[in-house]
């Protein structure tokens, strides 16, 4: 709203001051003070600023010699003057305004105190026409306006105007009049009343000032001139009523002379009746009573006056008036005027409102003549350089008569039938309509309400008209033109105006009323002027991420507590969080707006569904709105689409933003439901949903070949929920495209969702729904599948095994189309409603809550975001996955830690976009590094209890992956250290490797080659040691059974036997002790003939015996023993062969027993002339040889 200008402000505070005290309504003023003093400073003026001066009324003729004025200029040495002007509305011929100025100045130099005189400033008023002259001109008005403009002011000085601190000093000089003397008068009761006086006639003009009152009020206040005949009348008293009055006369300038009278009325028939009660400034009923103006045609008459710091509209203007003329048709113009004072210094007018607005009449009877819609809007359009703004009429085509107003002598009667319509307890609401909007207060959502209590005195239907500005647009003023209003209502009721889709910002209103006559109050701005009226912030934003976008963490890090949050494994939403909550969004606080939505994907989406219902009601209660928005993504528009289309929908959602979700199913999802298996194309995707649906199963119990797979069957029924209803299924070798459902997993959830019944609910909701689909525009979406029928791989593949889907080269047999990577073009634009606004963007599927976040927060709230620099894409992942009973802590190579901290027992993270499950109640516990540097990965473990575990790391990225496992054991607190190797450049990934690669050592009995049968028993111990992480196991075998520490070692069987003791530590390095013994016969040596050496004739027979005895000597006859020989050549032994035995008691070549030896008869004839190695061999591995000769 406009200020009022500088000027306005000045005069308002002067005005009071500024008097021509005793200045005297004729043309004799007395000297008001003969010495002017520099007392008080009273007003100071810049250059080119002006003051008013009273007016003075131009009912008489009127002098005014000498103006004086005691004032300084605050610069010493330049000279100053001032102006006095003084002004007049003329009427000419053609019925238009113009203005006329006269104005006297004088030059003064300064700064001594001077009192400054405008001489011979004279103002000449008389009757002719019944009107006034100025300037030789007529002066249509009945008063005068003087005004001092100062002028030639240097920029820095000041002209300081001194006064007694009440008022200005200044002189208005003129000869004091004489006193007339009042002397008896008479009334005339008749219809009309007229009263007759006299007064001494002193030779020149003098006034009469007299009143007439009835009980009750003064009704007429007047003056009448002493005419020379030295009577006086008054006018003509028009419709009084039988009564009694008062009537009082008195001399104008004094109280020297007064009479006063009462006397009654009493009028036979007469109809007359007092006047309805006075209502501020006018009668609420005019009434011809006293002819208080008689009118030429083109002479004007002041109406009212009207503060200008305000517009101002009136509605109608009726006037009591009528013609002398019976047959005459006439009107009048209503004019008002603005001084202004341009930069030369001198005034101008300008009209605000003049023009042919007239109604025309026969009279003479009474008249009322009515003006609808004056509207002096000033305030907007001109700086003008006065308090008040004087509304005037004009009487128009006046022949052959003139215009009587009737009034109260003084007043003419007229009343303002409204001042435009009226509207009061302005007020603002949410968009329910009845949550009351504290002003300058936050207001979630994008509707407000706005409401007022409007009326109209002539009855007419009124409504609401707003204007609704950001504060931070047009310099945050108002342009004075509606932008909402309410319908008609009547006059005194309440109207409504709505507005919707606000963008985000501060707003500041204001509002009028207009009537079904187009009539409008003035502009009233709601609250406190200036202020900030609301903040809009925007609905409450859901954020509904897709299937595996949600994942547990704990509360915090001393916490035991564990929530889900969205995506903290490949962040796929942290840009759209950032930037909303950088673009006037709360994630927290009391001011929360944005409220993500994790959940548990593993269920139904219609289980989701209610959660996410009562998450609305949740966050209504909290916001106290009766709206949402929701930004979904992937399966989460699904979730949402669920809601709105089901009877859980409670008209909540305003505006809902899908971002890549399949409608009608996504291929991809087929490999997952049919066998467990991630789609070997979308490496990044697919291998962090195959990470954590491999680890919640495990964790959940699901082992061996199909534990994967059996977990989706039973645990993860959301996957079924989003396979597609639509043909995608290619029969091989035949090449023909399945018809959906036959021989294809259905989805009976999709096809429901999809009916024509719910979208015809979708279609028909309030909901506003933008959905985004996304190309990355390339060949890269699986749009069909080529399917084999193969039995062998049952229980995976029920409806068909992908075409050499296992190879490590070629399509796997997937068929690839346009989409973002997960979701076929076809099935992200399937809604196809009218009121779905489809946007595609290029983008991948995981890249869309990036991507489409600037557009979606410009369909939110109305307004450009403010860029945020968005976070290193996920390209490539290491992950860490850890199979109880150990926690870890990973080490990267640049020093920074994730997992747990060994020393303080909290979770540490370090590294940026890094994901740790927890260690805490816990089976399975992982984490994830995103985009991970290349070098040296240290693991540590500690352990949870004893046992063995496994570690799995994977590295993946868009093309390609690579896989190593490492098994280890641990203890309770024990620490381990492992380490890896990266080199994404040329994908490799070094094996699981320990720090410690030291094994134990190990203790145990020592043993001697060789025991004798039937030794003493021996108890054997073995133990072992390990410096490094510490032993795990250490145990022994006695050919290869399990032989504990501190068993006692028997030799009661001959033969060879094998101690075996393995140690291994933690961290699986092992050692291994190997000992061997034999258990023996004693043999006590060849017996006689047979010696070493010794020559034997060839023919003979020769005796070979010997003797076995066990550790205490007791012969032992149950053994088994052979003879070999072999003939030595050139000292070289041949070959075994066995010998003929000369005696018909041997068998082949065993020896026999006889008595307490063993005896071969060896027939030497059998073996020929020359060395011979004779060979003894026992059962228990033992080899006893001696070298004879035959000759």
């Amino acid at each position: 709203m406009k200020k009022p200008h500088f000027l306005f402000k000045f005069i308002i505070s002067i005005i009071s001051l500024f008097l021509f005290a005793g200045i005297s309504n004729d043309a004799n003023a007395e000297v008001i003070s003969q010495q002017l003093v520099k007392d008080t400073v009273t007003a100071t003026l810049s250059n080119n600023q002006s003051l008013f001066l009273p007016p003075l009324s131009l009912t008489a003729n009127l002098k005014v010699n000498r103006v004086t004025i005691n004032a300084e200029n605050t610069n010493l040495i330049n000279t100053w003057y001032f102006d006095v002007l003084y002004s007049c509305f003329l009427h000419p011929s053609n019925g238009f305004l113009f203005f006329s100025d006269a104005g006297k100045s004088r030059s003064v130099s300064t700064p001594t105190p001077t009192n400054i005189s405008a001489a011979n400033l004279n103002l000449e008023a008389s009757q002719t026409l019944n009107g006034l002259m100025f300037a030789g001109q007529n002066c249509n008005q009945e008063q005068v306006y003087f005004q001092i403009i100062v002028r030639n002011i240097a920029n820095d000085a000041k002209i300081k105007f001194y006064g007694n601190g009440s008022q200005i000093y200044n002189v208005m000089e003129d000869t004091p009049p004489e006193t007339p003397n009042i002397d008896m008068f008479q009334v005339i009761t008749s219809d009309p009343v007229i009263i007759l006086g006299e007064c001494d006639y002193q030779g020149q003009v003098t006034y009469v000032q007299w009143s007439l009152k009835s009980e009750s009020s003064e009704l007429l206040n007047r003056q009448s001139i002493c005419n020379s005949d030295e009577t006086w009348r008054t006018q003509e008293i028009f419709n009084l009523w039988n009564g009694d009055f008062i009537f009082e006369a008195r001399n104008d300038t004094s109280t020297i002379s007064q009479a006063i009278s009462n006397f009654s009325v009493n009028i036979p028939n007469n109809i007359n009746n007092p006047p309805a009660t006075f209502s501020g400034s006018f009668y609420s009923q005019p009434i011809k009573m006293l002819k208080t103006r008689l009118l030429n045609n083109n002479e004007a008459f002041d109406i009212t006056t009207i503060p200008l710091n305000q517009i101002f509209s009136i509605n109608n203007i009726f006037i009591n008036a009528d013609n002398t003329n019976a047959v005459n048709n006439w009107y009048f113009d209503i004019i008002g005027s603005c001084f202004i004072s341009p930069s030369n210094g001198f005034l101008s007018f300008v009209d605000i409102v003049s023009g042919n607005h007239f109604s025309s009449f026969i009279t003479p009877s009474p008249v009322d003549i009515g003006y609808n819609q004056i509207d002096f809007d000033i305030s907007s359009r001109l700086n003008c350089n006065q308090e008040n703004l004087v509304v005037r009429g004009i009487v128009r085509n006046v022949s052959g008569g003139q215009i009587n107003l009737y009034g109260n002598g003084i007043s003419n009667y007229f009343v303002l039938n409204d001042f435009g319509p009226n509207l009061v307890d302005l007020n603002q609401f949410k968009s329910d309509g009845v949550t009351e909007a504290e002003e300058g207060g936050n207001v979630l959502g994008t509707a407000m309400t706005f409401k007022a209590n409007i009326s109209s005195s002539a009855n007419n239907q009124v409504k609401l008209q707003v204007e609704l500005r950001r504060t931070d647009e047009f310099e945050g003023e108002f342009l004075n033109t509606p932008t909402q209003e309410s319908v008609f209502v009547d006059s005194g009721m309440e109207a409504t105006a709505n507005v919707f889709d606000l963008a985000n910002g501060a707003y500041h209103w204001q509002a009028r009323a207009i009537d079904s006559q187009g009539n409008a109050s003035a502009w009233q701005e709601f609250g406190e002027v200036g202020n900030i009226d609301f903040i809009i912030k925007p609905n409450p934003l859901i954020i509904i991420p897709g299937i595996v976008g949600s994942f547990w963490r704990k509360t915090g890090p001393n916490s035991q507590e564990w929530e889900l949050v969205l995506d903290p494994i490949l962040h796929t939403y942290d840009d759209l969080v950032a930037a909303l909550d950088n673009n006037g969004y709360d994630l927290d606080g009391v001011n929360q707006n944005l409220f993500p939505f994790a959940y548990d994907w593993r269920e139904t989406n219609e289980v989701t569904a209610q959660k996410l219902a009562n998450e609305i009601e949740r966050i209504k209660s909290l916001c106290e709105c009766d709206k949402v928005d929701i930004i979904a993504h992937s399966m989460g528009g699904l979730v949402a689409r669920y809601y709105i289309e089901s009877s859980l929908y409670q008209d909540d959602v305003d505006k809902f933003i899908i971002l890549g979700t399949p409608h009608i199913g996504a291929p991809g999802a087929y490999l997952t439901w049919e066998a467990g298996e991630a789609s070997p194309l979308n490496f990044i995707n697919e291998k962090i949903t195959e990470l954590v649906i491999k680890a919640t199963a495990h964790f959940e119990g699901f082992h061996g070949e199909y534990g994967t797979f059996n977990y989706i069957r039973n645990k993860v029924l959301s996957v079924p929920q989003i396979l597609p209803i639509y043909d995608y299924l290619r029969l091989t070798p035949e090449g023909i495209l399945s018809q959906y459902p036959i021989n294809y997993p259905e989805n009976i959830f999709l096809e429901n969702l999809n009916s024509p019944e719910n979208l015809i609910i979708l279609n028909e909701s309030d909901v506003k729904i933008y959905n985004f689909a996304g190309n990355s525009f390339f060949d890269d979406t699986i749009e069909e599948i080529r399917i084999v029928n193969d039995l062998s791989k049952l229980p995976l593949w029920e409806h068909g095994y992908p075409e050499n889907f296992d190879n490590f080269f070629g399509d796997h047999g997937l068929e690839l189309g346009i989409g973002d990577g997960s979701v076929p073009i076809l099935s992200a634009q399937a809604l196809n409603l009218s009121n779905v606004e489809e946007i595609l963007i290029n983008s991948d599927h995981q890249g869309l809550p990036t991507n489409a976040f600037d557009e979606a927060f410009y369909i939110l709230t109305g307004k450009t975001i403010n860029p945020i620099q968005p976070q290193s894409r996920v390209e490539r992942m290491l992950s860490f996955m850890l199979f109880s009973p150990v926690d870890m802590q990973i080490i990267d190579p640049s020093g920074r830690r994730i997992g747990k901290d060994f020393i303080t027992e909290q979770e540490v993270n370090e590294i940026p976009l890094a994901y740790y499950t927890g260690f805490e109640n816990s089976e399975i516990e992982f984490l994830t590094i995103s985009n991970p540097l290349d070098g040296e990965y240290q693991i540590k473990t500690q352990g949870t209890n004893n046992g063995s575990y496994e570690i799995e790391i994977m590295y993946f990225d868009d093309a390609s992956s690579l896989t190593r496992n490492f098994n280890a054991n641990t203890s309770s607190e024990v620490i381990e250290g492992l380490r890896v190797s990266l080199n994404a450049e040329d994908l490799e990934l070094s094996e699981i490797e320990p720090e410690d690669i030291a094994p134990p050592v190990i203790s145990s009995t020592a043993i001697i080659p060789e025991y004798y049968l039937n030794s003493t028993p021996l108890q054997f111990d073995y133990s072992a040691q390990d410096e490094g992480v510490g032993l795990f196991s250490v145990s022994a075998t006695l050919d290869g059974q399990t032989f504990e520490s501190g068993e006692i070692l028997t030799f009661t069987s001959p033969g060879t036997y094998t101690i075996v003791i393995t140690a291994k530590d933690l961290v699986n390095n092992i050692f291994t002790k190997t000992i061997s013994f034999d258990v023996i016969y004693n043999f006590g040596g060849f017996l006689n003939p047979i010696r070493s050496g010794g020559n034997y004739n060839l023919g003979r027979t020769l005796p070979i015996s010997f003797q076995l005895f066990d550790a205490s000597g007791q012969f032992m006859p149950d053994v088994i023993a052979r003879l070999t020989a072999a003939k030595i050549e050139n000292g070289v032994i041949g070959n075994d062969i066995i010998p003929m035995s000369s005696s018909g008691s041997d068998t082949g070549n065993l020896f026999r027993v006889e008595g307490n030896h063993y005896v071969y008869n060896l027939a030497t004839s059998s073996l020929g002339g020359g060395t011979w190695q004779l060979k003894v061999t026992l059962d228990d591995a033992r080899v006893y040889t001696v070298i004879i000769s035959l000759y």
